[in-house]
């Protein structure tokens, strides 16, 4: 058995126990007596990692995403799928800007589980057959989203953020780079990237240990030979590369994003899970369903339906972007230049700072009562280099001065993207 480490978080009562495996994986294990468990396997290689040159030549876009599709299919011929389906668990995966992900459910079987998952990720089998196939469905993949409204507002707010980050590419890529993949490649940026001290797997529920282990040492690779690569990611600017932006699709309502670039954070994994939890404070003052400003935007019949909001705090990409529809977007863009120029010069309300704080402690708490949110709130710091454990902690430290200044610091013009999608004008419109 691997030297255990148990960490216990006493004001939220959880704990976890992690260890590293001889060949590198490190597992997080938490232990719920709920009815499912559910593990995720998480590669640190995601959409943003393929800049980097792997031997002596730059990886084709959204090679991350088309690895994914590629690891559920195997030398045996048999569907990966198929194999969870025999022990009735529930299979999926997904590629963001920043990871690959691979995982399942299940009530019972769970070490079986675990066995298919490792076997499937650990076994890759690329052939100028199946990759040409794969080709197909991918470009199918990227067509379907070409044509979503929401997709093409996301992807324009991006771009109009960033300069050169690569989190303004598709992660699906494009159809041109999809016909660039080849097997020689998609070896390369696998031997690359899926390598065990490259990964995380972290389970909620309940796992026997020592099976796992065996699982781990039949199925996993020796410890590598070599160091990871390192990561240095392009220094991005500022200030953001476009302040607003204007595209139009078949829609019959408008709909406006919102994005604020936040400069990455390079400092101790405390300092940085500090800042993420100001900016997440921030961003429900200014965003969320119960802030001063959205409850303006359906006072003044702006907006049909709840907007939204996200955030991402990463090592090289940091923004918080808003996404509504709106029947006039250029009044609800000047009720958030004006809730913006009364943040900067009064700073938000305490009694609004805490309502913040209350709601994300919630949320946080509750994340604790879902095996999925919890194995992926561990995948996620462990791959970030944070620590989520002291999250709840940290939030209620943070200071109504701390995120006023980062307030100060973020919500300057030139860091505000604000990108619009409209309908097509009218043939009447385009002859005036």
């Amino acid at each position: 058995m691997n030297e255990q480490k148990r960490i216990r978080f006493d004001a939220l009562d959880e704990e976890y126990l992690t260890f590293t495996h001889k060949s590198g994986l490190r597992i997080f294990y938490v232990q719920k007596s709920f009815r499912n468990t559910y593990a995720v396997l998480g590669v640190n290689f995601g959409s943003v990692d393929e800049q980097f040159e792997v031997n002596g030549a730059p990886l084709p876009n959204g090679i991350a995403h088309f690895l994914e599709h590629k690891m559920f299919e195997n030398p045996d011929g048999e569907d990966t799928f198929l194999k969870f389906s025999r022990i009735s668990a529930n299979a999926n995966a997904y590629t963001s800007h920043e990871r690959t992900c691979y995982l399942f459910s299940a009530s019972e079987q769970v070490e079986e589980g675990l066995a298919i998952l490792l076997e499937s990720v650990f076994t890759p089998y690329f052939t100028e057959e199946n990759v040409k196939k794969e080709k197909g469905i991918v470009i199918e993949e990227i067509n379907m989203y070409r044509d979503d409204p929401g997709d093409a507002l996301y992807h324009a707010l991006l771009k109009g953020i960033y300069s050169d980050c690569p989190v303004r590419e598709n992660i699906c890529g494009s159809v041109g780079s999809v016909k660039k993949m080849t097997v020689r490649r998609l070896y390369d940026a696998y031997n690359r990237y899926y390598r065990p001290d490259n990964m995380v797997l972290s389970i909620c529920g309940s796992c026997d240990l020592n099976a796992l282990n065996a699982i781990l040492d039949r199925i996993l690779p020796k410890g590598p030979d070599t160091p990871l690569p390192e990561k240095r990611y392009k220094k991005e600017e500022l200030s953001c590369k476009r302040r607003s932006v204007r595209l139009y699709r078949d829609i019959a309502t408008p709909m406006v994003g919102i994005g604020i670039k936040v400069p990455p954070f390079c400092k101790s994994a405390f300092e940085r899970t500090r800042r993420f939890a100001a900016m997440c404070i921030l961003a429900q003052a200014l965003f969320s369903p119960a802030a001063d400003f959205v409850g303006r935007l359906k006072e003044e019949n702006l907006v049909p339906d709840e907007p939204s909001f996200e955030l991402s705090d990463r090592a090289g990409f940091a923004h918080i972007l808003f996404f509504a529809d709106s029947y006039d977007p250029k009044s609800l863009f000047a009720l958030f230049d004006r809730k913006i120029e009364s943040i900067l010069k009064n700073g938000f309300e305490n009694e609004e700072f805490l309502r913040c704080k209350r709601v994300l402690y919630a949320e946080h708490l509750e994340d604790f009562n879902s095996t999925e949110e919890c194995a992926t709130l561990y995948l996620g710091d462990a791959l970030e280099g944070c620590d989520g454990i002291d999250y709840a902690a940290v939030l209620s430290e943070i200071t109504l001065d701390e995120v006023n200044d980062l307030a100060k610091e973020l919500l300057k013009k030139e860091r505000i993207c604000k990108c619009r999608l409209l309908p097509y004008p009218s043939k009447k419109e385009n002859e005036q």
